[in-house]
């Protein structure tokens, strides 16, 4: 155990001040430099004449000149230089301070203190980026081929499905470099659980197919649908309901940490405060996915800061994409007008480019974002000129998606790129698409440094990937992953999304990761994360017309229910009720409860009778009264005084605001919001 200043144990050990003439560590910082003692003449000659008389022993029986020679400099630099034990903890603390500085420092040295206290090993998650990613691809890759060495010990009988790719990482590793096609390796067949002539094919939405923390793994297309049996249930369609639980399970509780760390106000009462006019807080359950979901909540529909509702958005726009980009290409789907007009009657083409800056560690990411949008109005936007014009009719552009990523690496710092998907009046010939992209660059290099921004790179600077021949329904699948699918993604080469930066934070406390993500959510502000060109405005709208708030308050498939009072259907049932002055006295007084109660009806796994047991059980822990406090339609347990107030009316902005009354009119009664 070492001190660190501040404290009352004594101040921690000085590093030195030449870093050219000290011991470097691995990783090329500099290492803490203990005073050597003074040796004076006198004990420099008895201490070697005693390690001359110790040390022959070590010599051969005949030993050569070059023996001897060796081991005259061997006693005389052991004289000369004796050994001396330097402290491990304060080298480490000294290199804590210069990385991540005295702050950090000394949370890291009071957590390696808990933790040898507590008999546990210690293993910093910040003392090298690299080093911690490189140990989770180690991981990832285990668990890969572990899961591979399981399934061929099962034979398969492969059908016309797909399933889950096995590469891990980054998606961005997978794109080609160089201008390369970029299309996802997939496998036509499907996985089939078990063994025997009972085994049941089961195909599982991209829904249900979720990340486990610090893991990718890459969703299924968001056209498959479960196969319905009447048999019963197969172990893998459960197993693929609780990873997707476990999914949600992880998002809502990191938007409990995001919630103590943010300033936005909108953001802090996702999830957690009622809607106006609402008497009760539901819960609704879905037994076909075993999903539970609070409705008569609020929602925020910040899709770059939420991770509730951000998950939600992304999935759903991916799907659009995805879907606009399959039509696109396919000359027998219907588009409509005039989208069906501006392609080849053998189909459009598709492209996706992605565009770069060059930035230091010292960068701002408000500057970087600055230069980023204002880099793409002029080579691109409105500002872009005649000649865009022009090669956009040459190459037949007939529109673009642009999406908006960041990530943060501890090397450079954060990276803001854009993801491009182009839709061409017909496919790009490879001469096509090196000249394209070469006239791409030029025009991005020429806005950047007009934009006041660093000199760009040709390698990095702007990449462009076309579909191979025949892989355009694959190609469309992936780029709409790669675009919307940042949530789910890992940062590349040691960088990190700013959601792996709070989930660092929520395991490891360190303060550079809080500052990292609050520089994050001022930057962000006013930030459009995914952008249909104008004219493709009505093709997005032809394969989902709902809104950002549709999406999130009304029921979904992706998370954990609907958000507002849906219609009575078979598919969803009311298991609870709430009063909302214990909702905000008991549900509210912790964080975590919320997802508990939610946890305690799903383990039932489909059981109406046990789930709602364990529910009761679970909230009477609560010191609350079923009946009263807590109910359930289930066992008509809804208390008799309980009433709903009528909900509140919608302001019409297009009626006159009416005159003022006299005092003999009489005002009706308003609903109450907090009934108790």
């Amino acid at each position: 155990m070492i001190s660190v200043p501040g404290d009352s144990r004594p101040a921690t050990p000085v590093r030195a001040t030449e870093p050219d003439t000290h011991p470097s560590d691995a990783s090329g910082s500099s290492a803490f430099v203990p005073q050597l003692p003074a040796v004076d003449r006198d004990e420099r000659a008895d201490r070697r004449s005693e390690l001359e008389a110790t040390a022959s022993t070590d010599l051969p029986a005949s030993p050569t000149p070059r023996d001897l020679v060796r081991h005259r400099q061997a006693v005389l630099h052991a004289a000369e230089y004796p050994p001396v034990e330097v402290d491990a903890d304060a080298a480490q603390f000294a290199r804590w301070v210069e990385r991540f500085g005295q702050t950090a420092a000394v949370g890291l040295a009071h957590g390696r203190d808990a933790a040898r206290l507590a008999g546990a090993e210690f293993g910093p998650a910040h003392e090298s980026p690299l080093e911690a990613f490189d140990a989770r691809q180690r991981k990832i890759r285990e668990a890969a081929r572990a899961r591979r060495k399981t399934t061929s010990a099962t034979p398969m009988t492969p059908t016309g499905g797909e399933r889950p790719s096995d590469a891990v990482g980054s998606t961005e590793a997978g794109l080609g470099q160089g201008g390369r096609s970029a299309t996802p390796p997939t496998a036509s067949r499907a996985r089939k659980r078990g063994s025997g002539p009972e085994s049941v094919q089961v195909t599982v939405a991209a829904e249900d197919v979720g990340d486990a923390p610090g893991t990718h793994v890459a969703n299924l297309p968001a056209a498959a649908k479960p196969v319905r049996d009447t048999r019963p249930e197969p172990k893998a369609g459960r197993e693929a309901r609780r990873t997707a639980n476990k999914k949600r399970d992880h998002w809502h509780e990191l938007r409990i940490v995001l919630q103590k760390m943010t300033e936005d106000d909108t953001f802090s009462k996702c999830g957690r405060l009622p809607i106006p006019g609402v008497g009760r807080m539901k819960m609704n359950y879905d037994k076909a996915k075993n999903r539970t979901g609070w409705v008569n909540v609020r929602t925020c529909r910040k899709a770059n800061l939420c991770t509730v509702c951000g998950n939600r958005i992304r999935t759903a726009r991916g799907n659009q994409l995805a879907a606009a980009a399959m039509a696109w290409a396919d000359p027998a789907a219907e588009l409509p007008a005039p989208f069906a007009d501006l392609r080849e009657k053998t189909g459009g083409g598709l492209a996706m480019g992605t565009f770069t800056l060059k930035h230091y560690r010292r960068t701002k990411l408000s500057e970087l974002i600055a230069v980023q949008r204002k880099a793409w109005s002029y080579s691109f936007g409105r500002e872009s000129g005649k000649n865009w014009q022009k090669v956009r009719t040459r190459f037949g552009i007939v529109g673009d998606v642009r999406v908006f990523e960041t990530t943060w690496g501890s090397a450079n710092g954060w990276h803001p790129h854009f993801h491009v998907t182009y839709f061409l009046a017909k496919p790009l010939t490879p001469a096509e698409r090196k000249e394209l992209e070469q006239i791409l660059f030029r025009r991005w290099e020429k806005g950047v440094m007009r934009a006041g921004g660093y000199t760009l790179s040709r390698k990095y600077g702007v990449r462009l990937d076309v579909p191979k021949k025949g892989d355009v329904e694959a190609f469309a699948r992936y780029i709409a992953k790669e675009m919307t699918g940042l949530l789910t993604k890992t940062g590349n080469k040691g960088r990190r999304t700013p959601w792996q930066i709070a989930q660092d934070y929520a395991e490891t406390k360190n303060p550079q990761d809080r500052a990292l993500w609050a520089e994050y959510e001022n930057a962000i502000r006013g930030v459009w994360w995914l952008r249909w060109s104008d004219n493709l405005n009505p093709l997005a709208k032809h394969f989902d017309g709902r809104t950002d708030e549709e999406i999130t308050d009304q029921a979904n498939d992706d998370e954990d229910g609907p958000r507002v009072e849906p219609e009575e259907t078979p598919r969803t049932i009311d298991v609870l009720g709430v009063r909302l002055d214990t909702w905000f006295q008991v549900i509210l007084k912790n964080p975590t409860r919320r997802l508990a109660a939610q946890q305690a009806f799903e383990a039932a796994e489909g059981n109406l009778d046990v789930g709602l047991a364990g529910l009761r059980a679970l909230l009477e822990s609560w010191d609350l009264t079923w009946g009263h406090d807590v109910w359930s339609p289930l066992d008509n347990s809804t208390p008799p005084d309980f009433l709903e107030p009528e909900p509140l009316p919608k302001p019409n902005p297009t009626t006159s605001i009416p005159a003022q009354t006299t005092s003999d009119t009489t005002t009706p009664p308003q609903p109450e919001l907090f009934t108790c």
